[in-house]
């Protein structure tokens, strides 16, 4: 009888076997180097891909690209390693390193678009360039960030290369000009391929400078000098991050509801 009860207290005083369902169930560490040794040691294939996605994100979150794509080359090619770079490069964007989005952008495969558009429009602005310095200035600036934009692009997928020079291009010319306070016209005379992406840059400043004055008339008239360019106090350069909804409704749409999407006529 007292062997018997040996052997229960025994049993019950034995650790029960670790359930694999329940490790699976623990959070996540936020921390992304302590998440990727935990990717590791996920017992269910699946949950480990998924880990790796969320760890290379949380290292673009932390400005660490070179880590995101050691994460990312674990995952297993396809799919899921496209997410894994779609979501480095927009982290690696929301952390002002937009080039470096770039270059998981050009990873990113069939998300490679949309990883475009979300890490270019967080470019962030210089408020050292702005539309007071020469045009020849202005134009040096560009070139310079349009080798680094091509070294990012690099090797990316037929048409998302280009779409990454085009977007890149949209966002330095609305960097120029928008929040800056100034509508000196001459900048956005420069020709292809920046001038475009400067005259909108242009257009939706003085818009936002004119407010209720504001018309496609009173822009064309600053354009051609027949009134004086607008200013007006600069906007803090984090508070244009992102998309920019174009303060100008047209004139048929005034009192008429409406919801404002993707703006900045790009």
């Amino acid at each position: 009888m007292n062997r018997l009860l040996l052997v229960l207290g025994t049993a019950c005083a034995t650790a029960p076997t670790a359930d694999p369902a329940l490790d699976a169930l623990a959070p996540w560490p936020d921390d992304p180097s302590a998440l990727w040794q935990r990717c590791a040691q996920e017992t269910f294939e699946e949950l480990a891909t998924t880990c790796r996605v969320q760890a290379a994100a949380n290292f673009g979150a932390a400005g660490d690209s070179k880590s995101a794509e050691a994460v990312c080359t674990e995952v297993p090619e396809g799919t899921w390693r496209e997410e894994c770079h779609f979501r480095a490069g927009e982290e690696l964007g929301h952390a002002g390193l937009a080039v470096e989005g770039l270059r998981h952008c050009a990873q990113a495969g069939w998300f490679g678009r949309n990883c475009l558009t979300h890490t270019a429009w967080r470019l962030p602005r210089d408020t050292a360039v702005h539309p007071g310095l020469p045009t020849a200035q202005i134009a040096a600036n560009y070139a310079e960030l349009d080798e680094q934009v091509e070294q990012a692009l690099a090797g990316a997928e037929d048409g998302v290369a280009g779409e990454g020079r085009d977007i890149m291009r949209a966002r330095f010319g609305f960097n120029v000009y928008v929040g800056s306070g100034q509508t000196n016209p001459e900048p956005a005379r420069l020709p292809d391929p920046l001038g475009p992406a400067l005259r909108t840059g242009f257009a939706i400043e003085t818009a936002r400078l004119l407010g209720d004055t504001a018309s496609v008339e009173a822009i064309l008239e600053v354009w051609s000098g027949e009134r004086t360019p607008p200013g007006g106090a600069a906007v803090a350069a984090p508070d244009l991050n992102g998309r920019y909804s174009l303060p100008l409704v047209a004139p048929q749409e005034h009192g008429i509801p409406h919801t404002p999407v993707f703006g900045g006529g790009l």
